[in-house]
């Protein structure tokens, strides 16, 4: 008799490319299984994990900061910043009608007439710098120089501030 050794050939390509699976190693002693996932879990995706929380921490953060910067910048925009200074000028442009305003807002004014059609200029170098609101003619065209000591004077006495005394020496 003759024995005829019958060899399978591979149905596919697939299974001829196949490799053999690894030989598993035996379970030790105390082995869990679930522990052993969880740990791997751990290694792969835990790192991610941590990531993902401290973004959506931060992104909290950014949230929060900006509705405060939203609510100061709002409550900012609602307060009234300016006082308004309406002034009524005359036919050559002189501003001697603010006092009607000035008192309105209950601050003191020039001093002067309420006409500003009848009232008078006050004199060249005569300042009405006693109220809140100041004004002052120099001689000798334009330019400020010459006004800025009285209106710096004037300045210091309505916000209450008291000038260093001036050096010894001088």
């Amino acid at each position: 008799m003759t024995s005829a050794i019958k060899i399978e050939e591979p149905t596919s390509i697939h299974q001829q490319l196949k490799p053999s699976p690894a030989p598993k190693p035996a379970p030790a002693a105390g082995y869990n299984p679930y522990l052993a996932a969880r740990r791997e879990w751990d290694e792969r995706y835990g790192n991610l994990i941590t990531r993902e929380r401290n973004w959506r921490l931060m992104a909290l953060i950014s949230a929060l900061i900006s509705l405060a910067a939203i609510g100061g910048m709002i409550r900012l925009s609602t307060k009234t910043h300016i006082v308004p200074f309406v002034v009524a000028m005359d036919s050559l442009g002189r501003t001697v009608a603010a006092g009607p305003a000035f008192r309105l807002l209950g601050a003191r004014d020039l001093g002067v007439s309420e006409d500003y059609r009848t009232a008078a200029m006050p004199p060249v170098n005569t300042g009405l710098l006693d109220g809140e609101l100041a004004w002052r003619q120099h001689d000798g065209g334009h330019e400020d120089r010459s006004n800025m000591k009285y209106f710096i004077a004037w300045a210091d006495k309505l916000i209450k501030h008291v000038p260093p005394p001036a050096p010894a020496g001088k």
